[in-house]
């Protein structure tokens, strides 16, 4: 039930909540980057450096910074968050090159650490709060939907303004990082209900990182359907970062102009935006085999289309993960303790911090020694592969499961009769 105090919390968090995706993902230079830094000088394998370099922050980071989120309080973590943000725009307009693109990118890794996990954090706290827990999937994709359409008009107008002025695109998005610090300020983080869960007690009484840490550990360790979650979240992710952050050099060699760009990753953001307010009813439909088939057909529809057609496949494969995000946000925060949750929701963007790690530069790497196209053909081949390969073995160990339950189950009901 109710009660006046818990409502009122909770119109005001979501209110800012929808405020704080909004400014926080205004990321004039979200469809640019790869090619403002080639604007700048740096090949292909350098970027992916870069890339990597954001994601090897990540994955020293993402456990302590969600362990001292945990902590200090969530709305903090995302007020650095934005602190960070700022500077990372500061530092990419620097004169010094190679200086400036390494230093903003650890910046832009310490700005994205410390957002992940804590405002869903706040977000699943509320509802569970307010008693509308069982709605937090559409609610999410709400948020997700919010943060995505900010991101496709930033997107628009950033390419429009790289046509003009690059110091524009980067002040305008230092500027929507301090709004969004400012923003998170305000909220107010619920007090988690006590739960009689193993992992939530012992968080509870173990007050230190080192044991939280510890407890966190445990807790992925013994709990398979987390890992199951993380590790479809992280490749599913990284694939499809993977091929759009390299895709903007892509349609740029093959005739594309900046603001076509722009107004592309706008389109898709759209669509995007629609596909998470949709999840919950597409997810059911899909599920999760269909998602990861239309997407890997999306990404190689993007690498095999000719020029102008490659927008179909990049629509697609966006689409596809934006439908899934709201799906894994919900399952995850589903299996957590109240007091680990950012910390474990940190495992989600750790993994994917591997994922890039490894990958990301390799591609880039691949790139600079043939072609970017030759890449893509063969990357999206070896996808396709693994989908063939992998769908009939997940099939046959659904079916396999589900011929051991049929027997206990009948097992069960004979006792009872």
């Amino acid at each position: 039930m109710q009660t006046s105090h818990s409502k009122s919390l909770y119109r005001r968090n979501i209110t800012l909540l929808y405020l704080f995706q909004v400014t926080s993902h205004l990321w004039f230079d979200g469809a640019l980057w790869v090619i403002y830094w080639e604007h700048r000088g740096l090949n292909l394998f350098v970027i992916g450096l870069l890339e990597a370099l954001l994601h090897l922050v990540s994955l020293l980071l993402d456990i302590p910074m969600g362990i001292l989120a945990d902590k200090i309080g969530w709305k903090y973590s995302l007020f650095l968050s934005g602190i960070a943000g700022a500077m990372y725009c500061a530092l990419s307009l620097l004169p010094y090159v190679t200086l400036g693109a390494f230093s903003a990118f650890v910046f832009r890794g310490v700005q994205i650490t410390l957002a992940n996990g804590s405002d869903m954090a706040i977000t699943y706290e509320t509802a569970l709060s307010s008693g509308d827990v069982n709605r937090y999937q559409s609610l999410s994709g709400r948020l997700y939907a919010t943060q995505i359409l900010a991101l496709g008009l930033a997107e628009g107008l950033g390419g429009w303004l790289a046509g003009w002025n690059w110091t524009a695109v980067y002040g305008l998005f230092a500027i929507a990082n301090l709004l969004s610090a400012t923003c998170s300020l305000f909220l107010c983080t619920p007090r988690p209900k006590e739960s009689k869960s193993s992992a939530h007690t012992l968080a509870a009484a173990a007050p230190s990182l080192l044991d939280m840490l510890m407890t966190s550990a445990r807790f992925a360790v013994k709990n398979s359907t987390y890992r199951r979650w993380i590790a479809f979240s992280a490749t599913l992710s990284g694939c499809i970062a993977t091929f759009s952050f390299y895709g903007q050099s892509l349609l740029h060699d093959v005739g594309w102009s900046t603001q076509s760009v722009g107004i592309l990753m706008g389109v898709e953001c759209a669509g995007s935006a629609f596909a998470s307010v949709a999840s919950s009813t597409i997810t059911r439909k899909l599920s999760i085999p269909g998602i990861a088939i239309l997407t890997a057909s999306g990404l190689a529809l993007f690498a095999w289309l000719p020029p102008f057609c490659k927008a179909f496949g990049y629509l697609l494969s966006q689409v596809m993960g934006s439908t899934a995000e709201p799906l894994i946000d919900k399952s995850l925060n589903d299996l957590l303790p109240g007091s680990l949750r950012a910390t474990l929701l940190s495992g989600n963007s750790t993994a994917f911090s591997l994922f890039m790690v490894a990958i990301f530069p390799l591609f880039g790497y691949v790139s600079s020694r043939s072609s970017t196209i030759q890449t893509y053909h063969w990357c999206s081949g070896l996808l396709l592969f693994s989908l063939v390969i992998g769908f009939p073995i997940w099939l046959w160990k659904r079916r396999r499961k589900a011929a051991i339950r049929h027997p206990q189950e009948e097992s069960g009901n004979c006792d009872v009769s």
